[in-house]
This record gives C-alpha cells, sequence and structure tokens, in this order.
C-alpha cells in the first residue's frame, strides 16, 4: 500500500512542480527547496520517531519520494518554460 502512495504522491507532486514553475514568476531553487526540506525531516522522522507505528512509517515512505521528485521535476519544468518562451517569440519549438 505504501509504494502506490509514493507512486501517486511522485505523480502529483510533479505535476504541481511543472505547473508551477509554467504558471508562476517563482524561480526553480524556490520550488525545490521545500522538496530538499521535506526529504530531510522525513528522514529525520523516520530514524528517530517512527519506532513500531505502521501508518507513521507509510507516511514517511511516501514522503521520502519529495527530494527525487523534485530533482526529476524541476529539469521538465524548465525545459518545458524556455519552449513556452521560444514559442511566444516566434522560434520553432520541437
Amino acid at each position: 500500500r505504501g509504494g502506490q502512495f509514493k507512486s501517486g504522491l511522485q505523480l502529483l507532486s510533479a505535476m504541481v512542480i511543472i505547473w508551477l514553475l509554467l504558471r508562476t514568476p517563482l524561480r526553480p531553487r524556490t520550488v525545490y527547496a521545500p522538496c530538499i526540506y521535506i526529504g530531510g525531516i522525513i528522514s529525520i522522522l523516520a530514524a528517530f520517531v517512527v519506532g513500531h507505528s505502521g501508518t507513521l512509517a507509510i507516511v514517511c515512505m511516501t514522503l521520502s519520494i519529495m527530494p527525487e521528485t523534485g530533482s526529476f521535476a524541476i529539469p521538465f519544468g524548465l525545459v518545458a518554460t524556455l519552449n513556452k518562451h521560444a514559442e511566444l517569440e516566434g522560434k520553432q519549438v520541437s
């Protein structure tokens, strides 16, 4: 069950990150930094707080995908933004 939650969160958060980069003037580092912080906090929780709690373990495993998602989605968002600007300038976009 935890793996399905993890995959769902990865899909949803990747779409949100790309949407943020396309539709808002936010800089990529502003979007990526929270992903790193979430991963760090979750790692500490997983190491010291989880204990024998299955539910908290699933939550930690699910949220541990955020740094990876950020590092994969940011480049796609940057390319999409560059393509959007090129298209607005009338350049051919592949």
